[in-house]
């Protein structure tokens, strides 16, 4: 009788199988290509009510062009955006009478280390071009002055002649000249002309700015960020406050005499972005966390961290610092790029660059608004966007003079004000009712791996008992 059963639960457990596997396909197929991107965390009650800046670093052909910059309301909806005809050169800032300050590519004649552009414009509302400053050395970062002049970073080479004097570095990985290349900062006028420039190799001391041991020797400094001090929290004069990823350090400069009289290096910071000085006088800076001085061997997983810096503490001068802090806090690290931002409610605005994340964090380390970019250049194999941003920025209507037709940042766009096709995800419910999609496409539906085994368990179990009653059937009828 046994036997006689024996091809029934065969074919019972057969289609047990098949079952499961057409469940598991069949929800598999509801799991979204890409990760949710738009606004996945929003408390509306503490958020910085303004609109977020930034610009896909690689590129966005989105408009039919080679970059877009972007101006979102706190929904990840954007509410203006400007096109670039060729590549951005890194960001863009807004000025206070709502013109764009902003970086493009240019097709240089000279090839330069990486974070080049190469042009300086200023545009409008509208995007019209009312100025613009040529110069292919130009890379990083540029800054609007208070007496209406730009100050901008600019790559130059030292002296060969000091190449022996910089120290650090893979050893034998200068440029194929033997040369290395280091930073300048020029300021120049609405002509266009130099007025003022100081060169690192002048004033910076080789043995207190050593090239991170797992670096190529090309490049000395490599100044990724640059902001105007109009009085210094060290002396009280103005200054410029600069950060080298190259050597881990960051540097105050005295703009009379071009000295340095302030210095943070490795053993504070690890591959820095964009340091900003606060009111209060201390420094807010992105630590990428690449090779961090704690770990010289790389038996830590990295991981970023931003810091706010006191430099006029002789001892402990890290006042906060936001890291994540979960199990999985490894994930917030990008080895390049990034940045933060201290906004008027005393939250900070980060940027995680290379995963395209903006996210809003109150002093206590509260995520309150977080934001994954949808746009960008599509990688060379799969589907996925490659979606860097360099640094994004949040504006309130008491830092620019916005048009007055411009959307609040608090309201949602509907109808024909939405942009087409933006989906807005809303990733947790803070108790207003819009906690889920609002409008736009649909990134697909949330199915987690216990929903797909449950299904194929239970269908697995009636299919089991359904064969197991036919098989009876038939051997009590034999």
């Amino acid at each position: 009788m046994l036997a006689e059963r024996i091809p029934v639960l065969r074919y019972a457990l057969t289609l047990i199988i098949v079952v499961a596997a057409l469940a598991v396909a069949n929800s598999a197929s509801a799991f979204p290509t890409q990760p949710r991107t738009g606004v996945t965390i929003l408390d509306q009650d503490a958020v910085e009510p303004g609109y977020v800046l930034f610009t896909p670093l690689l590129g966005d052909s989105s408009q039919g062009t080679g970059g877009v910059v972007y101006l979102l309301n706190i929904f990840g909806q954007p509410v203006h955006t400007w096109a670039i005809e060729t590549g951005p050169g890194q960001y863009a800032q807004l000025l206070p009478d709502g013109s764009l300050l902003l970086g493009s590519q240019a097709e240089r004649e000279i090839e330069i280390p990486p974070g080049g552009g190469g042009r300086l414009s200023i545009v409008d509302w509208d995007g019209d071009e009312i100025w613009s400053y040529r110069n292919d050395l130009l890379h990083h970062d540029f800054e609007m002055l208070p007496n209406g002049n730009i100050a901008a970073l600019l790559y130059n080479k030292i002296p060969q002649e000091l190449n022996e004097e910089v120290q650090g570095g893979i050893p034998e990985t200068e440029l194929e000249d033997g040369s290395i290349w280091s930073d300048s900062i020029i300021e120049i006028d609405a002509s266009g002309e130099t007025v003022w420039q100081w060169d690192a190799w002048e004033h910076i001391d080789p043995a207190n700015h050593v090239i991170n041991a797992d670096l190529n020797r090309n490049e000395w400094t490599h100044a990724n960020s640059l902001r105007h001090v109009e009085s210094n929290p060290v002396t009280g004069s103005e200054a410029y406050l600069v950060s080298f990823r190259q050597t881990s350090s960051m540097v105050l400069i005295d703009r009379a005499t071009g000295d340095v009289i302030w210095h943070a290096g490795p053993e504070l910071l690890s591959q820095q972005h964009d340091a900003r000085m606060l009111e209060n006088g201390n420094v807010l800076v992105y630590s990428n966390g690449e090779d961090p001085a704690d770990t010289p061997t790389g038996h830590r997983v990295p991981s970023s961290t931003v810091l706010e810096i006191d430099p006029r503490a002789a001892d402990d001068p890290v006042v906060w610092s936001y890291r994540d802090q979960s199990l999985t806090g490894w994930r917030f690290f990008s080895p390049l790029i990034s940045g933060a931002q201290r906004l008027a409610n005393g939250n900070t605005l980060i940027t995680e660059g290379m995963a395209g994340r903006i996210f809003e964090v109150t002093s206590a380390g509260e995520i309150v608004w977080e934001y994954v970019s949808p746009y960008g250049d599509p990688a060379e194999e799969g589907p996925a966007i490659e979606s860097w941003i360099f640094k994004a920025l949040k504006y309130t209507p008491d830092d620019v003079d916005f048009p007055a037709s411009l959307p609040s940042p608090i309201i949602v766009l509907t109808g024909d004000e939405a942009p087409e096709g933006q989906s807005i995800v809303i990733g947790s419910d803070d108790g207003d009712g819009t906690a889920d999609d609002i409008g736009g496409d649909d990134d697909g539906v949330a199915i987690e791996w216990w929903h797909v085994l449950l299904s194929a368990i239970g269908a697995g179990i009636a299919f089991f008992a359904v064969g197991f009653g036919v098989a009876r059937r038939t051997a009590r009828a034999a």
